[in-house]
């Protein structure tokens, strides 16, 4: 449990390094605030949630839906792979019952598609649109090392990224009105913890994200719950506290997140390094403490109703604050999935 904790930590704050840790905004005249989540049509991805059967997806399924959608190839990120695993099988196996349940073929992916770029590192699967197309997997940016080369017919594992930055990248090359045509991909995941997509000129994506958002941050909540240390925090444990993460980019600009809970409003500040700073003050808030903390936060008519799910350890004083599970199915979003945040001692609410 404790490794999965630092590899969540890790992971957000080498994006926040990076400068990856805000979120593109949209003007809302005095301030700038996030894109509001109920508002799909407006995904910036431009990818619609896959069809899930209560049986799970099937490959055949999957393509039939990206021939429709104009899509080179489906993918899934599936998490880190630590080196606790000795096989990607171990990793697979791991996976949370919900997850295999969904996406069943990630137990039938022949041994000679599972890639890996080292013996630890993100693990995606990815099922190309045609089953003829050539895959490349190249393990340097300039095209010269081949590390695998077949074709689209079966689904693929790909475990790269060891250190948490691209060390891949992969082709696809099918035929489009008679003509070869390429896509490539660089896998990784975005600044807000989703799998970045290839973009064609007009902005559009190449691909058709399947990946159990929901079920991954559901497991890691229970896990965190299991470890011991972390547990849901009560109404009367936010009221009066603030909340904080800050510290420099790579390029010396500095970033800060900070949410402050009165009674019955929070304020809430954010300085992603880059851009305006965005405050809302008196937003009205809602807690239910259950089996899934849910934290609501009403932005009202900027950023509309926002929901999260909270975990707190009181020893290091430290709040995991996470997009709402319990809701629909995540998608990209103008928020990380995830962060940590520091609680304020200095400062009283």
């Amino acid at each position: 449990m404790k490794r999965l904790i630092t590899i969540l930590l890790s992971i957000a704050l080498l994006m926040m390094a990076a400068g990856c840790g805000g979120g593109d905004t949209q003007s809302t005249g005095k301030t700038k605030l996030p894109m509001q989540t109920e508002e799909k049509e407006n995904n910036q991805s431009g990818t619609t949630e896959p069809s899930q059967p209560e049986q799970g997806l099937t490959v055949e399924q999957l393509r039939q839906q990206m021939k429709t959608e104009d899509k080179s190839f489906a993918v899934a990120y599936l998490g880190y792979m630590s080196y606790d695993y000795e096989t990607v099988w171990d990793f697979i196996d791991s996976l949370d019952d919900a997850i295999l349940q969904k996406l069943p073929f990630l137990q039938q992916i022949p041994e000679t598609n599972i890639i890996a770029t080292a013996s630890k590192g993100e693990v995606y699967c990815f099922i190309p649109t045609d089953p003829e197309a050539v895959i490349e997997i190249f393990t340097d940016a300039t095209g010269e090392e081949v590390l695998y080369e077949g074709s689209g017919e079966d689904p693929y594992l790909l475990v790269c990224n060891s250190e948490y930055s691209a060390d891949s990248y992969i082709t696809i090359t099918d035929t489009l009105d008679g003509e070869a045509f390429t896509m490539w991909w660089y896998p990784k995941l975005d600044q807000y913890l989703y799998v970045e997509q290839p973009r064609y000129a007009e902005g559009t994506t190449g691909a058709l994200d399947i990946s159990p958002y929901n079920d991954m941050l559901l497991a890691y909540y229970e896990n965190m719950l299991e470890d011991g240390d972390w547990e849901i925090p009560t109404k009367a444990d936010l009221e009066n506290t603030t909340w904080y993460w800050d510290g420099y980019l790579l390029d010396g600009s500095y970033y800060e997140y900070r949410v402050t809970f009165h009674e019955d409003t929070a304020d809430v500040r954010w300085n992603p390094g880059y851009g305006e700073t965005t405050e809302y003050t008196d937003a009205q808030w809602d807690y239910e403490d259950d089996e899934i903390s849910v934290l609501t936060i009403d932005f009202g008519e900027f950023a509309g109703v926002r929901k999260y799910n909270l975990l707190v350890d009181w020893d290091e004083s430290m709040m995991y604050i996470a997009a709402d599970t319990t809701g629909k199915d995540l998608t990209w979003d103008s928020e990380p999935q995830y962060r940590f945040l520091l609680l304020d001692q200095t400062e009283k609410a």
